[in-house]
Parts: C-alpha cells; sequence; structure tokens
C-alpha cells in the first residue's frame, strides 16, 4: 500500500479526487484552505501543534455546522 494511503487509513481520512472536467470542484476546496489560513493560521498564534489542531477542528466545525444553519435562517 502506498504510504499516502496509510496515513489516510491510519487517521481515519478519506481521499476524494475531483470529477473529470469539474475545475470548480478544486475550486472550492482551494477557497476553503484560504479561509482557513485567513481565519485561523494568520489570526493566531499557536504555541504548538495540538493547540493548532484544536483551533482548526473548532473552526471546521463552525463552518460545517453553525454557518450553514445561520444562512438558512
Amino acid at each position: 500500500m502506498h504510504p499516502f494511503n496509510q496515513v489516510c487509513r491510519q487517521y481515519k481520512i478519506q481521499h476524494r479526487t475531483i470529477k473529470f472536467n469539474h475545475p470548480w470542484t478544486n475550486g472550492m476546496v482551494k477557497r476553503f484552505n484560504q479561509k482557513i489560513k485567513t481565519n485561523v493560521i494568520k489570526r493566531y498564534l499557536f504555541d504548538d501543534v495540538k493547540e493548532l489542531d484544536e483551533k482548526l477542528i473548532s473552526y471546521v466545525n463552525r463552518c460545517n455546522f453553525e454557518l450553514k444553519l445561520q444562512q438558512l435562517n
């Protein structure tokens, strides 16, 4: 098994690729990564990787649940 696939399996990461001839999907991923960089990485100073990881999980959960619910109202 390829080392990348081993790491994905170890951390229970579902690796997905974009569909052929659907470049806008890649654009959506790039935009979300840009939001993470702007709203988390550049906004805070982290003492260690664990602190960064906790902040990233919190931000992604907020994006996935709270922000979408606000848009529906």
